[in-house]
């Protein structure tokens, strides 16, 4: 168990580290750092934004920089990140409680 919360704090300690890693690795055009994040992803986010207020892509384009959707892509992959760790070490915790109980 010391193991698992060694790992989930050295997840949450390196994290913003493997961020600033990931994203020198990538440039975007016009400056714009994707780091990781595909025109695929991106293009699916304007349509994601149009779709919710009712307006076309291009409107959304126009309005809202790549810098700020890409800054929202990685946030979300961010948090996936995180919960996904979570997730992995509460199933570790409660397999280590039915192995002790």
């Amino acid at each position: 168990m010391i193991k698992e919360l060694k790992v989930l704090f050295l997840l949450f300690l390196c994290f913003p580290a493997a961020l600033s890693a990931v994203s020198s690795e990538a440039g975007g055009e016009n400056g714009v750092d994707r780091a990781g994040s595909s025109l695929k992803e991106i293009e699916a986010e304007y349509e994601k934004m149009a779709e919710r207020y009712g307006v076309k892509a291009e409107d959304v384009k126009s309005a809202i920089s790549e810098e700020r959707v890409v800054s929202q892509i990685k946030s979300r992959k961010a948090s996936d990140l995180v919960l996904e760790a979570g997730h992995s070490f509460r199933e570790q915790l409660n397999w280590l409680a039915v192995q002790h109980a």
